[in-house]
């Protein structure tokens, strides 16, 4: 059943792609079915159509089988934070995730906002290892090339 979250979502504004290539989502169980299967889900759109409420709502349907960064976290890993870089501090959380979360679907809020190209790079190379094993569902903050 449709949650207040859900209803925030104007799927008409979003843009969805699968391991890089343009897929058509038109509700929340069709995305849900793509989440079973392993691969990188990327979820484009404007402010306010409801990308972030979407993340929400996947995390509150799998539940403990999912595992959320939000885009500005205060989640406690292992590794120091000091003299570390916002891009190196993400890609060491990225990498914490991997060894220690079993997680079905890793959810992204947003992860590049604000990196630049070279962290931005480092990144996306943990995430496609990650998506070699689980489904990752990705916000992204911009454009590829943009």
């Amino acid at each position: 059943p449709p949650t207040d979250l859900s209803r925030r979502v104007i799927w008409s504004d979003l843009r969805f792609s699968s391991n890089g290539i343009s897929v058509s989502i038109l509700n929340f169980g069709e995305l849900v079915a793509l989440c079973r299967s392993p691969g990188l889900l990327t979820i484009r759109g404007a402010n306010g159509v409801g990308k972030s409420s979407l993340l929400l709502d996947l995390k509150r349907h799998f539940g403990s089988g999912a595992f959320l960064l939000p885009a500005r976290h205060r989640l406690a890993f292992a590794h120091q934070r000091k003299d570390l870089s916002t891009g190196e501090m993400l890609r060491e959380d990225l990498c914490e995730v991997d060894a220690r979360i079993q997680a079905e679907v890793i959810l992204l809020d947003e992860w590049d906002a604000n990196l630049d190209s070279e962290n931005q790079q480092a990144i996306m190379e943990v995430i496609a290892l990650l998506s070699a094993r689980t489904r990752v569902v990705e916000v992204r903050h911009r454009d590829v090339g943009a």
